[in-house]
């Protein structure tokens, strides 16, 4: 992993050197969740979680960003994720990135896993496809689909939903495939957003939750 994030780091710092400072330019976020969830499964038992992001973007549409988040004691405490991409922007309504996306376990590194991202935006519709040879430590590969959509109720108003499904290749080591699904409701007033989300699975288990997310743009 160490030497993944050398070449990462090189890899973004070589191109500013070449082409100028006025070709790239960088953004970062914060955001408050009252549970943290991916793919409609808790990663903090229910608690609160405190995240926040910086990127490095290249005039090109490549970027690299930092993630982090505080998870459970039994998830290793703290997560911190690199992603690794690039955009490609043909208008204003049609984009296609791809991204190559590492999730960092501080203390349970043997859940770590890396994973590549497709995604194909159009206007207020996306899809995406992402593959991992290793689902959390599991051994096993894994596919994700998901579709998505956000819309402007009214100006400053939204609502977003989204559904979709994990197949594992050997659910023994994986786990079952299942469904999620979220649905949000917010505002947005300049560099703040507010939502109340709803998330689920299709899981035997109790996934339902609601929750409260507020994100800040730095």
């Amino acid at each position: 992993m160490k030497q993944i994030l050398l070449v990462l780091c090189i890899l973004s710092i070589f191109p500013l050197t070449a082409i100028g400072i006025e070709r790239f330019n960088t953004s970062s976020s914060l955001t408050l969740v009252s549970n943290y969830l991916i793919r409609g499964l808790t990663l903090t038992d229910d608690a609160p979680a405190v995240q926040g992001d910086v990127s490095l973007n290249l005039w090109n549409g490549a970027y690299i960003t930092a993630w982090g988040s505080n998870v459970t004691k039994e998830a290793g405490s703290a997560e911190i994720d690199v992603f690794a991409g690039h955009k490609f922007t043909y208008s204003d309504d049609l984009s296609l990135n791809f991204s190559f996306n590492f999730y960092n376990f501080l203390k349970a590194s043997h859940t770590n896993t890396s994973e590549f991202n497709v995604v194909l935006q159009y206007k207020i519709l996306s899809a995406r496809v992402a593959y991992t040879g290793d689902y959390f430590g599991s051994s096993s590969s894994s596919l994700y689909y998901n579709l998505a959509l956000d819309i402007d109720i009214v100006k400053n108003i939204f609502i977003a939903m989204a559904i979709g499904q994990t197949q594992h290749e050997d659910s023994g080591l994986a786990g079952e495939d299942f469904l999620d699904w979220k649905v949000s409701l917010g505002r947005s007033i300049g560099e703040y957003k507010l939502a109340l989300n709803m998330s689920d699975t299709d899981g035997e288990s109790n996934t339902q939750a609601f929750y409260i997310s507020w994100n800040m743009s730095l």
